[in-house]
């Protein structure tokens, strides 16, 4: 299940026009086919279940936390709008689109690295731990004082 709702992302949608495409104040992104938004969301769901992944086993069960359905909805219009313009450049860094962009990004870095809380403590689903798993194929010491310094000048060796 998404995230986002099509009919949430249209409605950012309609509000962002370039002059610079069209006279027609109508002449929006939203106009896009309901194909393209499905795109969209799905892969800005896809990006947010790339950072979720180390913490939550994803998708996320409901009820969906606002945030994420905000961040989901913010940037499924992002993606849509660069689908709708192409390869034309925005006018300048105050697009709409890319302070959307760089706001849903932080927040969701902060989400990722642990400094914003999804739920509230003994809420939500069990996190699946953010924990490193060291495999060691080799039967020794990977490294021997002897490989890093061959002849015999290592640090760790107390000298007579």
């Amino acid at each position: 299940m998404a995230y986002s709702e099509m009919r949430d992302v249209r409605l950012i949608l309609r509000g962002w026009s370039d002059p610079h495409m069209s006279d027609d104040p109508d002449y929006t992104p939203a106009m896009l086919d309901d194909a393209q938004i499905d795109y969209a969301i799905a892969d800005a769901d896809s990006q947010i279940n790339a950072v979720l992944r180390s913490i939550y086993a994803v998708p996320l069960p409901e009820p969906i936390p606002d945030i994420i359905v905000t961040l989901s909805t913010n940037m499924a219009a992002v993606i849509a709008d660069a689908i709708y313009r192409g390869s034309r450049e925005y006018a300048n860094e105050l697009a709409p689109a890319r302070i959307l962009w760089a706001r849903s990004t932080r927040i969701l870095d902060r989400i990722g690295r642990g400094i914003v809380q999804l739920y509230n403590p003994g809420e939500g689903p069990e996190k699946v731990g953010n924990e490193s798993v060291v495999i060691n194929p080799y039967p020794g010491d990977i490294m021997l004082d002897t490989d890093v310094y061959p002849r015999g000048n290592s640090p760790d060796r107390v000298h007579e």
